[in-house]
């Protein structure tokens, strides 16, 4: 993460480019897009969720190919040498996932944005009120990519080159798996009400010599929900808090943990970007250990 301090006075960086990640649920009826439009950091870039997507998938925005993402990140301008600080207009929720995206492309010179858009207004920093058309032009064309990609198109030269890191991700078919060797656990980390209706069958908690298992309830840690409820019964309840201190007082093992959302994938990685401390840190994920102070 780096601080709205750190990005206002690397903000004219050429090498830093700034995005705008903001994504919201149905149920709230806000368009990123338009208000992107009124009120986003000076020079960040629109990056649409949606758009930047697996067009041949019926759910929404599964993660797209190696080259459709190239095509869409070379469409806004942005190369491999370049540092990305990613924001959201709710402090912390979709930035996490697109900070994830880059990394599961090869990309680790991504940051997300800490406190997001409303600690950046928060500490007196001026937004623009109106989108360059150069902006709206670019969103547009990462947008386009994507299309001519998935219709077999040609598209412009890349100046961005993603490499999947194949690690970072899980299939349905390991996590069905795992259900019965239990190799990894895997982590509900969507919100009650979500979470509530539609509930994944975990096995119970519980330790060996190789694998912490720890349950997170309902974003517990973050403070988000603070009267939780257990709702997977497990065997011996784990210490509450946050999910690394759960595993040290229980003196249990660094974990190895599988995190699964239904939805958008946002709550999954804030979840990792936001609660492993460094001790207990799964590889490619140790730069939220510590504030950013410069990008290297």
């Amino acid at each position: 993460m780096v601080s709205a301090e750190w990005l206002h006075a690397n903000l004219k960086d050429p090498d830093v480019k700034v995005l705008d990640a903001s994504w919201y649920m149905p149920a709230e009826q806000r368009n990123p897009l338009q208000e992107y439009q009124v009120a986003h950091i000076p020079g960040a870039l629109f990056f649409d969720v949606d758009g930047i997507s697996d067009r041949t998938s019926s759910l929404p925005h599964m993660l797209p190919s190696e080259k459709a993402f190239s095509a869409a990140i070379s469409a806004l301008g942005i190369y491999n040498k370049d540092g990305i600080v990613v924001y959201d207009g709710k402090g912390l929720f979709n930035a996490a996932r697109v900070w994830w995206m880059f990394h599961v492309f090869g990309h680790d010179k991504v940051w997300v944005l800490d406190g997001g858009l409303p600690q950046w207004r928060a500490s007196g920093y001026d937004v623009e009120s109106s989108a360059s058309s150069d902006a709206i032009l670019k969103a547009s064309a990462a947008g386009e990519a994507i299309e001519k990609v998935y219709q077999g198109q040609s598209v412009g030269p890349a100046t961005f080159e993603a490499k999947l890191q194949p690690h970072l991700l899980w299939s349905l078919d390991q996590v069905k798996e795992n259900i019965n060797t239990q190799t990894h656990q895997l982590i509900d980390a969507r919100s009650k009400p979500r979470s509530s209706v539609y509930s994944l069958c975990l096995y119970p908690y519980r330790r060996n010599e190789n694998i912490a298992h720890v349950f997170l309830p309902h974003l517990v840690a973050t403070g988000l929900h603070p009267h939780h409820r257990w709702h997977h019964r497990p065997v011996a309840e784990p210490p509450i808090g946050r999910i690394g201190r759960s595993s040290a007082e229980a003196s249990l093992p660094p974990p190895r943990l599988a995190l699964s959302s239904v939805g958008s994938r946002s709550l999954t990685t804030s979840a990792l970007a936001g609660l492993l401390p460094c001790q207990h840190q799964p590889s490619g994920v140790r730069e939220v250990c510590a504030p950013r102070r410069g990008l290297p």
